[in-house]
């Protein structure tokens, strides 16, 4: 379908199918490149990275230039128009509390170049910095603007402890974990508290008009939702897992619609028991880590999510395999397949691949 004529209702309730295992099939979302704007291309750059804090570019111009760009694909299956606003970073609530930027050309990352002692840190929600302010304001357009047609991503928050390793620094957090637990867990609490007051902050500005929900891996809800992570939990224990992270993540989750977990790198996997046992996150996204070879089997991994009952996003999976992938699995409706994109030439086969899937929403 084109852009600006997506049946919301009709994808609501294909996803509520899926969650009650009636759907029979994958989620398959599938992007279709190449279709006519229909309007000149703004003469501002892309939304990225680069742009997102780049106060030469207000927001109003480039969720007009993110408008454009959604208005040059054509969206089947499970797929939806989204401006993606994890281009803020990765963990941009530390900004928000008082870390420093670092812009690069594809990636955004928060530090505390002072790394100051644990008892002297303290986490509030704060509304005063710049970051904040500019983040909050792409909410503000976009729902004024552009929420009829479109979807837009919570801002990739964080995961609390990654937020406090930005201000603590990895290896001082470690340690911190031994030489005083108590005072980390001060910290996760101040954090959380913060962290869920802003999301709150940003669902109130676009609950009103808004289509639906969604977040960085553009999984759709018709409820506020978000993939939660931990990716300092690489480096820690089960035990260390069991009691710093897990009871945050539990309690976030709680307050939160079907929400997934970003279970990124082999490292993780000790931790995989203990959140598939968790009775408010609703499904996995399985990430095997940077620079770890596709050929790997993670057969024994995607088994274990599937049979806890679990949704999976397998990152691996396409539907030029979607055989493979769901041998592995109890049932085809256990499995988010991400975004597919397709230039315009290939669009014919991407039809028939999601055929072949036994998904017909082509037209």
């Amino acid at each position: 379908m084109r852009y600006g004529e997506i049946d919301f209702d009709a994808l609501a309730k294909r996803y509520e199918k899926w969650w009650r295992g009636e759907l029979g099939r994958p989620i398959i979302p599938v992007v279709i490149g190449g279709a006519d704007p229909g309007r000149p291309m703004p003469k501002v750059p892309p939304l990225s990275f680069a742009t997102a804090f780049d106060e030469r570019y207000s927001p109003e111009e480039l969720l007009d230039r993110a408008d454009y760009d959604l208005s040059c694909s054509e969206y089947f299956g499970e797929a939806f128009p989204m401006v993606n606003l994890n281009v803020f970073g990765p963990g941009v609530a530390a900004a928000f509390m008082g870390a420093e930027v670092n812009v690069a050309p594809y990636t955004i990352w928060f530090d505390c170049p002072y790394k100051p002692p644990l008892k002297e840190l303290h986490f509030e929600y704060r509304t005063d910095t710049k970051y904040y302010r500019r983040v909050r304001e792409f909410y503000m357009v976009f729902a004024q603007k552009y929420a009829s047609r479109a979807l837009i991503s919570m801002a990739d928050l964080g995961g609390v402890m990654d937020i406090l390793a930005s201000f603590r620094g990895t290896e001082n957090l470690l340690c911190d974990l031994y030489d005083e637990p108590e005072e980390v867990m001060r910290c996760v609490r101040e954090i959380q508290a913060a962290w869920l007051r802003y999301f709150d902050d940003f669902t109130s500005i676009i609950a009103p008009v808004a289509k639906g929900f969604s977040h960085w891996d553009a999984i759709y809800c018709e409820r506020p939702t978000y993939i939660l992570q931990s990716d300092f939990s690489y480096m820690i224990s089960p035990e260390m897992f069991e009691r710093f992270v897990l009871p945050e993540l539990e309690s976030t989750a709680a307050k939160l619609d079907r929400t997934f977990y970003h279970l990124d790198g082999v490292g993780q996997l000790a931790h995989l028991d203990m959140l598939l046992k968790s009775k408010n996150i609703k499904g996995i996204q399985w990430v095997p880590g940077s620079g770890m070879p596709e050929r790997l089997d993670w057969t024994d991994v995607y088994r274990r999510i599937g049979e806890s009952g679990k949704k999976l996003h397998n990152v691996y999976a396409r539907l030029e395999n979607l055989g493979a992938a769901l041998s592995m699995l109890p049932s085809p409706d256990t499995l988010f397949l991400g975004t597919h994109w397709y230039p315009q030439e290939q669009k014919h086969n991407a039809f028939e691949l999601m055929r072949a899937a036994g998904c017909e929403m082509i037209e």
